[in-house]
């Protein structure tokens, strides 16, 4: 004859292990080997070295981030290829005008989710533009989105073969006709 109190517990620790095992098997499916964290540190230094040259004057080459395929999608204006890309750069102000802004803009980025698969790998962020408009007035946020892009190693180099951009808010008057919210 069993005990109330001991089928309790049987039907407690059963109810126990199928609860936990679902858990304990996802959380090792993003375990970071050390040839992967290798990878996300170099994905992460592109990234940010490829966001810093854009609030720079220094003729930033943008294209040497991409693949000779590679896409870009800034909310709506794409360019497909390494020529198209650098135009898209270098022509940003005629499809995006704006007033300069006074000040510093910084740009961080924020939640980033990389995940390689060998010579393949994806990366999804949220980048906000900060603008100090002199050091006596606190920042503001100008504008703010995600980023979804894919990677390829290519000659043990990351690059960049598809990037969608993405605006989440603070969109520029000159989006209006193309954008459609994409991403996370």
């Amino acid at each position: 004859m069993t005990r109330p109190f001991s089928r309790a517990l049987v039907l407690a620790s059963a109810l126990a292990t199928l609860c936990l095992t679902p858990h304990v098997a996802a959380a090792q499916d993003w375990l970071t080997t050390q040839e992967e964290l290798l990878d996300r540190i170099q994905i992460e230094d592109l990234l940010l070295h490829y966001y810093a040259g854009l609030g720079s004057d220094e003729g930033e080459k943008f294209s040497d981030y991409f693949t000779e395929d590679g896409f870009l999608d800034v909310n709506g204006h794409t360019a497909t290829g390494l020529e198209q890309v650098q135009a898209l750069y270098d022509n940003y102000s005629t499809f995006s005008p704006g007033e300069a802004l006074p000040g510093k803009l910084h740009v961080l980025l924020n939640n980033p989710r990389i995940e390689v698969n060998g010579d393949t790998a994806t990366a999804h962020l949220i980048w906000t533009e900060i603008n100090s408009d002199s050091i006596k007035l606190a920042p503001r946020i100008v504008e703010q989105g995600t980023e979804y892009t894919e990677l390829r190693k290519v000659d043990g180099r990351w690059l960049i073969a598809k990037r969608i951009i993405s605006n989440s808010g603070g969109l520029p008057d000159a989006y209006d006709d193309l954008y459609e919210r994409k991403g996370q």
